[in-house]
């Protein structure tokens, strides 16, 4: 079931954006789904299907998702945002940012540069996520 579910477009969570899903991978001599079953005891281990999907898809949302953290470690080294625990928004990580160091320390030994992003997106294999309501 997982390898079904899996072959819908996928969601990037916090991107507001989708890719295509994943495909079974199947064996070109035989044409059939290629599984991998894992030793257990007793003879009980577990099956898994092997899946694929572009590279040019995969590449894309490593970038992309690289993009967004390098974007946060810029805004928490300028002092726009403080982490925060994750799911408890208004408790801070306790990482403190350029700012807060700046005010401790006087002078920052490393000039803070803005990112480049690396992902190539629009126009890519990734396309505007308009089935959630999801709000980056």
């Amino acid at each position: 079931m997982e390898a079904e579910f899996l072959q819908q477009p996928q969601i990037l969570h916090g991107l507001n954006l989708q890719a295509v899903g994943w495909q079974i991978w199947k064996d070109p001599a035989t044409g059939n789904e290629r599984k991998v079953t894992t030793r257990g005891a007793k003879g009980q281990g577990s099956q898994y299907v092997l899946m694929f999907r572009p590279r040019t898809v995969q590449e894309e949302v490593n970038a992309l998702y690289g993009d967004k953290s390098k974007a946060s470690i810029y805004k928490t080294r300028t002092g726009e945002m403080t982490p925060a625990v994750e799911g408890i928004k208004p408790v801070t990580s306790g990482m403190l940012g350029e700012e807060e160091l700046r005010k401790m320390d006087g002078e920052l030994e490393d000039p803070i540069i803005a990112p480049e992003p690396s992902a190539k997106s629009p126009g890519g294999p990734i396309k505007p996520n308009l089935t959630t309501k999801e709000k980056s």
